[in-house]
């Protein structure tokens, strides 16, 4: 499996410099495991890594979440900015509610 193209596509696409390596995904897979949940729970240490890492705050059952721009912050959370933007449209999923915009045009789409 590991040297498979699916193998190293699924690594690559968790993996903070792109790599597409056995040692790439085991640097991501307690992560991965973390997040990658069937219920809320998974979203819901997404969001409490957030604020741990200085992304946002939690407030009486609220998270606020802060950032400059998606690639800065999945760099400071260790992962692709690709998997931290799925993420955070995950939250969605379960009632967060994600009001970053990456360009003029889905700022546009969202009012």
């Amino acid at each position: 499996m590991t040297g498979t193209d699916d193998f190293r596509e699924y690594v690559k696409y968790f993996d903070q410099w792109g790599e597409d390596t056995v040692a790439a995904y085991e640097r991501n897979i307690t992560k991965m495991e973390r997040y990658l949940t069937e219920d809320y729970k998974g979203i819901k240490n997404f969001y409490d890594d957030l604020v741990a890492k200085g992304l946002g705050t939690y407030e009486n059952g609220i998270y606020n979440i802060q950032y400059p721009d998606s690639a800065s912050a999945a760099k400071t959370m260790g992962m692709s900015e690709e998997w931290f933007l799925d993420m955070t449209r995950r939250g969605e999923d379960y009632g967060f509610v994600n009001d970053y915009v990456e360009t003029e045009l889905d700022g546009r789409m969202k009012l």
